[in-house]
């Protein structure tokens, strides 16, 4: 595809025309027809009019060498910032290679001075010349006419540089590692359907699109099929649009400053801007904010975890090795042979709770027991195990899938995902606890930085309007009220908090819920959609919560019953375990009350309030202080009160009381026939004084809920419950393990 432009500024060129290669150098922004580049003289480099970017040969291997553009500071030799390459597949060789632009018009690259690598098939009667832009595009273009013959932003690499434009016949591809810059398995570009997504094509001889999700795609930011453009574009300022209305900004939108979008070779997309060429490059948008998720994150017959202080882990399952030491991309191979059908009774399974193994289902099996699921697999030669899961969210009735897998791929752990793989293996196998003890190990992630939602700012007049004078409050704290509004046209219900002007810290609590709120991005944690910072006022901009409170739903009339109450306490718990063990900085909340767990319409808790909350770099976590004690009394820990050190456990205790006033329908200081004891000594000695019953939580619970309930499960919750308010706070879990507790006795 060519475009045509309007003729670029007037560029001063001098040219130094000599026979012997050796002596050739140029350093302005263009050379003319009949010249060449060579390889073997390092001088040989294009460099743009603003000096930001260089082209020119880039060394990719001993004796490999690709012609390419890279960020020409800071100075770098073969760890440049490279931002395209025109032969990153067929390197060529160092010696008497060359970049050539013909008098005709034509531009080829030679290898070793005989066989044409590359050529732009152009012609022109006129002069030509190529000349690389202030925009980082190389250009070949005619001087008299300034006709576009060819540019290299009509075929990128991984890269996409902002005003470069990704259109119909364009596709970025990512490199093959952190270190191998030839083609990987990972592809962007616009389907049949003119949506943009991410296709991966790698091992085991695998292609499927696996982003974004085909059965959300209509949830998934309006995305639209019905475009015939095909196009989308990254402007200087951090803004991305493209024509299927998949568009974002980034977390420094606004601010003029170096950008690039990049396919990175482990499938993610990531946005990275830097202010000059002295500062580091830092990620301020991305895809995956859990890189596990990404489709063939360690490769067939594999186990993906994220580590917060490490980033994603990839094992071999029982009964495999990895392919390639030095490869997870290509998985792991079987060292032990599965019986096969007619040695079932040699056949076991290896459970493994919050375990997905994504796609190559033989279908799925509604109403399926365990017993009959693992029947299923053991009469089937090609099953290697199978998912067994409710769909909690779904179908409320509690019916069991079960998903026979004929090949272990994207396998990766969750303490947030409601379903446990099911392993066959040979009963001679390694035992399950020899694979967890086993060293894990980790692929070269580029470094990231927390992803950051821009803040999207309101005036004060806005948000007066939005509130309708401030009419309708939905709720009201010690820091300030919370109002009903309306924004974006009328189209969206907000709640909107009005900061107290004289409320304590309010200014500290404000700043902590824009810095917090604003990085997260989890199903049980409040949206946060912008803020107003005007002069005296200070305002924040959430989701609506139509069902208000926990607080509120327990102290009224309304009946929540059993499974509501269940599955709020495990989606709070699921809240807290990621911001606690997944985000990129761990995140201390520091006020969970009921008070701060916000139900939606469909009674799904999302915990709200980061006020008090505290950010802990990984290097923090053992240093963590407080200069005043957080948090509200009934709900605090110990620790807060002692002055002892202050770590997440702080979190979990605060949980654990939650719980215990959800069961019992008691507030934690006192309540009816507590007298004056606190609630936690109440329940334990309810507990010491009626436990020969077996059943002695039942004089506990609250009337309200009840007959319908899970006893195994009512049991399990107030049982971890008090685990998580011990005194002691080593001897709390934490909130992974609490979710794997509760969830437990699912299937």
């Amino acid at each position: 595809m060519k475009f045509h432009m309007a003729a670029p500024s007037m560029l001063v060129a001098f040219f130094l025309i000599v026979s012997p290669p050796f002596s050739f150098s140029i350093y302005n922004g263009s050379i003319g027809g009949g010249s060449s580049l060579y390889v073997e003289n390092p001088d040989d480099v294009l460099i743009s009019p603003n000096r930001i970017f260089s082209a020119g040969f880039y060394q990719v291997g001993e004796n490999a060498y690709t012609f390419a553009i890279w960020f020409s500071e800071p100075s770098c030799f073969n760890s440049c910032t490279v931002v395209w390459m025109l032969n990153r597949d067929v390197p060529i060789n160092g010696r008497h290679s060359k970049l050539s632009l013909l008098e005709t018009g034509n531009l080829i690259l030679s290898d070793a001075g005989k066989s044409i690598v590359w050529a732009s098939n152009t012609f022109s009667m006129s002069s030509s010349s190529l000349q690389l832009h202030d925009t980082g595009n190389l250009i070949l273009i005619t001087q008299s006419e300034s006709k576009i013959l060819w540019q290299s932003f009509d075929s990128p690499t991984d890269t996409l540089l902002p005003l470069q434009s990704l259109s119909k016949g364009s596709v970025l591809v990512s490199s093959r590692s952190s270190t191998k810059f030839s083609s990987g398995f990972y592809k962007l570009s616009f389907d049949g359907d003119n949506i943009l997504h991410t296709l991966y094509n790698g091992p085991p001889e695998v292609s499927i699109a696996f982003w974004p999700n085909r059965w959300s795609l209509n949830l998934d930011a309006g995305r639209t099929s019905d475009n015939s453009s095909r196009i989308a574009v990254l402007d200087s300022l951090g803004k991305f649009t493209s024509s299927d209305n998949f568009n974002f900004l980034s977390a420094d939108y606004g601010v003029q400053m170096q950008r690039r979008l990049r396919l990175d070779f482990d499938g993610n997309l990531r946005l990275y801007s830097r202010k000059n060429s002295k500062d580091n490059w830092t990620v301020s948008w991305q895809i995956y904010s859990q890189p596990c998720l990404i489709y063939g994150a360690c490769g067939p017959n594999s186990m993906c975890k994220y580590v917060p202080s490490f980033g994603r882990k990839c094992s071999c399952l029982p009964g495999y090795k990895m392919k390639n030491p030095s490869d997870w991309s290509l998985g792991c191979e079987p060292e032990i042979m599965v019986p096969n059908c007619s040695a079932s009774n040699q056949a076991t399974f290896i459970q493994f709770p919050h375990v997905e193994m994504n796609g190559n289902d033989m279908g799925y099996f509604l109403n399926y027991t365990l017993d009959k699921c693992k029947e299923l697999c053991l009469q089937r030669c090609d099953c290697k195990g199978f998912i067994f899961r409710f769909y909690l969210h779904y179908r409320p009735d509690n019916v069991p899938y079960c998903f026979p897998k004929t090949r272990l791929l994207n396998g990766y752990s969750s303490p947030h995902y409601d379903g446990n793989l099911y392993l066959k293996v040979s009963k001679t196998n390694p035992s399950k606890t020899d694979w967890l003890s086993t060293e894990e190990l980790s692929l070269d992630c580029p470094a990231a930085a927390a992803v950051t939602q821009l803040d999207r700012r309101f005036t004060y007049d806005e948000l007066k309007k939005a509130t309708n004078n401030f009419k309708e409050e939905i709720g009201r704290g010690a820091s300030g009220i919370v109002y009903k509004g309306l924004i974006d046209g009328q189209h969206r219900v907000a709640a909107i908090k009005r900061l107290n002007n004289s409320s304590q810290g309010g200014e500290a609590e404000f700043v902590a819920e824009i810095s917090t709120a604003g990085k997260l991005n989890h199903m049980n944690l409040i949206d946060m959609w912008g803020c107003c910072a005007e002069g005296k006022h200070r305002l924040l901009v959430y989701e609506h919560m139509e069902n208000g409170s926990l607080a509120d739903n327990l102290s009224s009339n309304k009946s929540l019953d059993w499974k509501k109450r269940f599955e709020i306490a495990l989606g709070t718990a699921r809240g807290l375990a990621y911001l606690h063990e997944e985000c990129l900085e761990w995140i201390l909340h520091c006020d969970v009350k009921p008070q701060n767990i916000l139900l939606d319409a469909e009674y799904r808790p999302k915990i709200s309030d980061f006020g008090l909350s505290r950010l802990l770099k990984r290097d923090d976590l053992h240093k963590s202080s407080f200069s005043r004690i957080r948090g509200t009394r009934g709900y605090m820990a110990p620790e807060w009160i002692s002055n002892r050190h202050i770590t997440a456990k702080v979190d979990v205790y605060s949980y654990g009381i939650v719980v215990l006033e959800m069961v019992t329908g008691k507030s934690p200081s006192m309540g009816d026939n507590v007298e004056e004891k606190g609630l936690v000594q109440w329940v334990k000695q309810k507990r010491n004084t009626t436990s020969a019953s077996g059943l002695w939580w039942k004089e506990m619970i609250e009337p309200v809920m009840g007959i319908e309930y899970d006893a195994k499960k009512m049991e399990t919750l107030i049982e971890v419950a008090l685990k998580c308010v011990e005194e002691d706070r080593a001897a709390r879990p934490t909130m992974s393990q609490v979710v794997e507790m509760i969830m437990k006795h699912e299937n």
